[in-house]
Parts: C-alpha cells; structure tokens; sequence
C-alpha cells in the first residue's frame, strides 16, 4: 500500500505505538467494484486487525457511499475498516464523522470511535496545479474575513462598507473566492452571503496557495524622513506577536500608490544599505493597515510576505502566531 510508511509514522507519532502495516491477502473475497474503488491492506492495533481502505483517485466518494462499501466488506470478511487518505475536505470529514466512519489522514487526523480515538489537528489543503492567484483587492478582502473574530455571514454591501471598497469590488471578490475551498457562497433571497466553509485555521490553509506577497519591493530610507501614515510590518509585527527578536532595522509598509503619490510633494532619500537611524519601508500592492486604530499591519498579510524567509525561528514564530490568531 503506496501509504503505509506514512501511516505508520503517523500512528507511532500519535498513539506511541509501533503499529504493523501491511498487504492483505483477503481482496479476492470483494466484490470486483470494490476492488476497483480501493486499494486495500491490513493495520494491527492494539492486538486487533482492520482492514486499510485507500480510495483509487477518479472515483467520487461520498460518506453514505463509503458507509455502504465498509458495511458490505464487514459482512463478507467479519472486519472493521479504516478509510485512509492523504486528504478529507472538511465537509465530508464532518460527515464520516457523524456516520462514525473509521478513518486516517496521516500527519493531520485520526477518528477511531472503535477504539474512542478523535485526534485532530487542522485540514492541511493540498496544493492543486495551476492554481488560480487570487487579485490583491480579493485577497485584502479574504484576509479580512478569514482574521475577523467574528466568524459571521458576510453580504457584499458589508464588507464594501467595512472596507472601504466599490460594491463592484465584492461582487468581483465572490467570483473569485468561490473557486476556493475556503468559503461558501449560498444566496439568500437576491443577495449573495459569503461564510467561512468550516474554521478560521482551515480557510487560511486553503487560501495560502491561492495568495501571494503583498509586498512589492523594500526600500531602506532615513527613520527621521518616515512618512506618518505608515505602519509597523515584517519582522517588526512578527517579534511583537511571538518570541523572535526584534529586527536590529525597524520594517514599515505603506500601499505602494500612496506612496508614489506622497513622492510627488516629498524628496526622500533612499539608502543603499541599512544604518543605524534607518528603516525598512515596503511598499505593498493593497492596504497593510485593516484597522484605523492600528499602527500595525493585517498581521495574516505579514505571514504572506514572510512565506519565502528561510529561517526556522521565523516559521516557528508564524506558527505560534497562527495558533494566537485563528484559535
């Protein structure tokens, strides 16, 4: 089975018990559409053996589908069985649960009711090819719903109000969003509402490989030439909502046509390496600050533009933080 190893790994991980996966020489006792529909294998846990069920890709699987083909298999072989996937959308993992389906996404969730066992982290989406980016005016939009508290049905002449934004600029938004995993779009009466599929954590795991930076470039100037209306960014928001360090070089962002327009009135040098008594001032494709009482920027637009940074401490830091922010 292509998944043992992996299964394997994660069961270990889990349950710290070394757990015995292998081939499972009953397959001929199935029926041939069930052959077809998995590939199948046997676990050992705890002194008690089930049946793997891994589903072949181009088949659709819906939980009344699958809850049908395991109770078919457990009254031909008189064993349990555990679907196991690399991948469970949120919606249908909240079925299988409910129908108690046996099942294993190795390094994310384990739902065992045989066994009393629902160990869950949050859905990790995979990353599809060709993947549609998102616009910056969508993905400022995105961010703001998925960082909000409050977790609540949005219209489009909310958010346009909220934001600051065209009533066209929603709509556009919505046609955009609704490719996503992230959120769902139902109408109610002739307006469209926009929620979040199923929990803060889980959206911003299916809106990463739709997003890109916000940050166009950086430039480092004069701390005493500091335009007002920026606000905090980068390292400098990341140490403040985590253990890191701060940056020896403060980091600021400002939407990048503000500042080309506040350039028109104002000579500011820019330096060409860092000193001491200068700043690092990036220049973003759409707001940095969501909130008009915050001098920091939206601090899930500061994750994005640290995706590339290769440093253990700071992926430790955003995790910290991801954890802080979308509980």
């Amino acid at each position: 089975m292509v998944m043992k190893d992996a299964l394997a790994t994660y069961v270990f991980e889990s349950l710290g018990i070394t757990s015995h996966v292998e081939d499972w020489n009953g397959i001929n006792t199935l029926p041939r559409f069930l052959r077809e529909l998995y590939t199948f294998g046997q676990i050992e846990l705890q002194d008690r053996r089930y049946i793997t069920a891994c589903p072949v890709p181009g088949h659709e699987y819906t939980p009344s589908a699958v809850e049908k083909h395991f109770d078919r298999i457990r009254q031909l072989v008189k064993m349990d069985v555990i679907f196991v996937a690399d991948f469970l959308p949120p919606w249908n993992r909240k079925r299988f649960i409910e129908r108690k389906i046996s099942f294993i996404i190795p390094g994310n969730h384990m739902f065992l009711p045989l066994l009393g066992l629902d160990l869950r982290e949050y859905v990790r989406f995979p990353i599809p090819k060709n993947t549609t980016r998102l616009s910056p005016s969508t993905q400022e939009i995105a961010l703001y719903i998925v960082g909000n508290v409050h977790d609540k049905p949005w219209t489009g002449a909310e958010l346009a109000r909220e934001r600051g934004v065209s009533l066209m600029t929603v709509h556009r938004a919505f046609d955009e969003l609704e490719s996503t995993d992230a959120f769902t779009i139902r109408m109610n009466g002739k307006r469209r509402v926009l929620t979040i599929s199923h929990t803060r954590r889980d959206a911003w795991e299916a809106l990463k490989s739709h997003c890109t930076t916000p940050l166009h470039r950086t430039l480092i100037i004069p701390h005493d030439h500091l335009p007002p209306f920026t606000c905090l960014a980068g390292l400098s928001v990341l140490s403040a909502h985590s253990n890191l360090v701060q940056p020896e070089i403060p980091e600021y962002a400002v939407k990048m046509t503000i500042w080309n327009r506040y350039l028109k009135e104002h000579n500011i040098p820019v330096l060409p390496v860092a000193e001491q008594g200068s700043v690092r001032i990036q220049l973003w494709r759409y707001e940095p600050c969501f909130n008009a009482d915050s001098h920091e920027a939206d601090i899930l637009s500061v994750l994005l533009s640290l995706q590339d940074v290769n440093d253990e401490r700071v992926a430790q830091a955003i995790e910290q933080i991801l954890k802080a922010v979308l509980c």
